[in-house]
């Protein structure tokens, strides 16, 4: 079995189960090790869940894994500009999706104090925080 630091690893179908030194382990400890993996297997199905795209329009997109995670329906989503900690309660932008008109969704878009809007092309813009 292949092995790496830490501990036995899965290789050509084995199971860590198999290794000879978990089965060497103490009962309550395998039981414990055992529970545990349960566990994280668990919580990875709850973040799995959580994160599915399903009926929800919000998503987040994850351009280094090229991976959409989904959001809660109709989430607003905030962007703090502040380089300071100090600063982070007064500059920021939340975007999230309304619906005035049922079946006409839009994205509305606030800011704490004022937005500047610059066009960049025809499908990109970009919005900053209005000088305080």
């Amino acid at each position: 079995m292949a092995r790496r630091r830490g501990g036995p690893v899965v290789k050509d179908g084995e199971y860590w189960k198999d290794d000879p030194a978990f089965k060497r382990l103490p009962l309550w400890a395998r039981h414990h090790i055992e529970k545990l993996d349960a566990d994280v297997e668990y919580w990875k199905a709850q973040a799995h869940a959580a994160c599915t795209l399903g009926e929800s329009n919000t998503t987040l997109w994850d351009f280094t894994e090229n991976a959409q995670l989904g959001l809660p329906p109709d989430a607003k989503i905030r962007f703090t500009l502040a380089r300071e900690p100090s600063r982070s309660e007064q500059q920021w932008i939340t975007a999230g999706i309304i619906e005035d008109v049922p079946g006409k969704p839009i994205l509305e878009i606030r800011a704490y104090h004022g937005l500047v809007l610059r066009p960049h092309s025809r499908n990109v813009i970009t919005l900053e925080d209005e000088p305080i």
